[in-house]
């Protein structure tokens, strides 16, 4: 257990975990700008936007946490950035209509990346 502890600590405190936390936060701060676009655009309840927004706060929180020791160890943060980043860059317009659904060259690499390390990001 305290193996555990301190290679997550020591992975997150790397430049490159360091990078990719930044890219996560940005991609976090952008799915929540575009949740309440989506809710404005469907006339819904103003009070939704703080619920919305609280939600991906604590998704995002959570997000990482399990995948950091296998990151680490596979040596794929900077992979795992180059996706968040390319998802990161798409409009809002683009990213609410695939529902889901998005891909990237980038995050195509990294899929498959993770597959071959046997981390499992789906």
């Amino acid at each position: 257990m305290r193996y555990l502890i301190l290679t997550t600590l020591l992975i997150m405190s790397t430049p490159a975990w360091a990078d990719l936390q930044k890219a996560m936060d940005s991609m976090c701060d952008k799915m929540k700008t575009c949740s309440v676009a989506e809710i404005k655009k469907q006339e819904l309840p103003p009070e939704m936007a703080p619920m919305i927004e609280a939600m991906f706060d604590g998704m995002c929180k959570t997000w990482m946490g399990p995948y950091a020791e296998a990151l680490g160890k596979a040596g794929l943060e900077d992979k795992a950035e180059a996706c968040v980043e390319s998802v990161v860059s798409e409009s809002c317009e683009d990213l609410m209509s695939r529902e889901g659904d998005f891909t990237s060259p980038e995050c195509e690499e990294f899929k498959k990346a993770a597959d071959e390390a046997g981390v499992e990001v789906d």
